[in-house]
């Protein structure tokens, strides 16, 4: 059996040399973009590693003798320091980091006639002119700004005027920036006046896949005949989601009546999708608090509604100019899959549901449906008498010429539902059961489902308007 190791379930950076730290393509991208002195940034939800990607990449490029800082800006103070001791504080960090901070606040201390962001931009500017080093400077958790008593949209349009210097200063060249938080690029800087932040190059960090989640089979503590068909079924709850798979890995690790499938499924149920975990769990929370806390009503309404057409598997495109999907995404509940939105994993798809999106509805909305409603109710009985009596008069006519189509269409409407239902037991119990017990059944289990979309298409193509055999033909496909 394989050397058991801790998983990371609490959450928070991981050292370097963490055994539970997995490597993404994103590794790869962030320390080949820094070293080649290139702007990025990696803007992601929480608690899906992006901190962690940061101190990698940085003991990486350190060992190659680039000076790099890694500064994570909620040590620098929020709501009660000014901007001159803020600037200050990233100074001091910036320089003990790179092994310079004698010669950056010698600089600080004799230009204090300066405005205090301009005396930052230059001490580091003066800095790298003097020398031949590299330097590179990770701002990480940059959405904590926000609160900060004063506007830092000018620190944000200053590292972009440093990125556009460098065409008349190639000294310039060996200072990089990278940021790191949860927010978008177009809300770093707010005043409709400046140009908006629109420099470096995007890292994407995606959720692991199964094969890159193969390491945590070792922390199972089971025979792996045993504990890969276990981490195959904490892959179909949680897609990867670092800090989800982590931590329900590290519960089936805890329990261990749990040997199969329908055992992974029960602790799933206690950690995240009975009603006391929904309202402790912290992740559940952040979701929660980016989707609804601080929105207008107006604001509100719209998130719930795109991401209830998301959850409906309707065709929603990728937008990064739309602030609505923006919201979405740095909460982490959808994901963007060949340029569409999608419900991140099933355990996000299980809590945040139909009826959570109906509670969480602001009460100017439902009061609206339920306005329109009465309306349309109102109208309805306006109806002139005349009208009424012809329509009944049709009605009792037609009642004897449709009563036995009426029987045989609830006859064939029955055997529809029927099939459907048997497709959905098959597709939903049997198929699960078989892939959690007979992995290597996968091939006969594709032909089920070619079989399953050809009588959906039959279906379907009886009743094209019927969008229970519409939802399961795309289901199934």
């Amino acid at each position: 059996m394989s050397i058991p190791f801790q998983y990371a379930a609490s959450g928070g950076t991981l050292q370097p040399d963490d055994p539970s730290y997995i490597p993404r393509q994103a590794d790869i991208d962030l320390y080949e973009t820094l070293q080649r002195g290139e702007y990025c940034y990696v803007l992601n939800s929480r608690q899906v590693g992006k901190s962690s990607l940061i101190v990698r990449a940085a003991r990486r490029l350190r060992e190659e003798n680039l000076k790099v800082a890694v500064l994570e800006l909620t040590k620098l103070g929020s709501s009660e320091v000014n901007a001159e001791k803020w600037y200050r504080s990233l100074l001091d960090i910036v320089g003990r980091q790179w092994g310079k901070r004698t010669e950056l606040v010698a600089f600080w201390n004799e230009n204090k006639e300066l405005d205090p962001l301009y005396r930052l931009m230059q001490a580091l500017q003066h800095l790298v002119s003097s020398c031949s080093d590299i330097f590179i400077i990770c701002l990480d958790e940059i959405d904590c700004v926000k609160p900060l008593p004063f506007s830092t949209d000018g620190f944000f349009a200053a590292i972009r005027s440093c990125f556009n210097d460098r065409t008349q200063q190639p000294d310039l060249q060996r200072l990089t920036f990278c940021l790191v938080g949860v927010v978008t690029p177009s809300e770093l800087i707010q005043d409709a006046r400046l140009t908006p932040f629109n420099i470096g190059r995007r890292i994407v960090l995606t959720d692991l896949t199964l094969q890159e989640m193969q390491p945590f089979a070792a922390g199972l503590l089971r025979e792996p005949q045993v504990a890969a068909p276990l981490l195959q079924r904490i892959e179909y709850w949680t897609k990867g989601h670092p800090y989800l798979t982590q931590k329900l890995c590290q519960a089936v690790a805890n329990d261990a009546t749990v040997m199969n499938a329908a055992g992974v499924d029960r602790v799933c149920e206690s950690l995240f999708l009975d009603s006391r975990s929904r309202d402790t769990e912290n992740n559940l929370q952040h979701v929660r608090t980016m989707l609804l806390q601080g929105k207008s009503e107006e604001e509100q309404a719209a998130i719930l509604d795109l991401y209830r057409q998301v959850r409906r598997t309707k065709r929603v495109k990728d937008d990064d100019t739309n602030p609505i999907i923006n919201v979405l995404r740095l909460s982490g509940l959808v994901k963007v899959w060949e340029n569409y939105l999608w419900v991140r994993n099933h355990i996000y798809f299980r809590v945040f549901d139909e009826a959570w999106i109906t509670a969480n509805l602001p009460d100017a909305e439902q009061q609206r449906q339920r306005a329109a409603q009465r309306r349309g109710f109102l109208r309805g009985l306006g109806m002139s008498a005349v009208v009424v009596a012809v329509m009944a008069g049709l009605t009792l006519w037609a009642v004897g010429a449709q009563r036995e189509a009426t029987r045989q269409e609830q006859i064939a409407i029955k055997q529809k539902n029927l099939a459907l239902q048997a497709i959905n037991t098959l597709t939903y119990d049997q198929i699960e059961k078989l892939l959690a017990e007979a992995p290597n059944a996968r091939r006969s289990i594709l032909a089920i489902f070619q079989s399953n979309i050809k009588t959906l298409e039959a279906i379907y193509a009886l009743a094209p308007e019927d969008s229970k055999a519409q939802r399961e033909k795309s289901v199934n496909l």
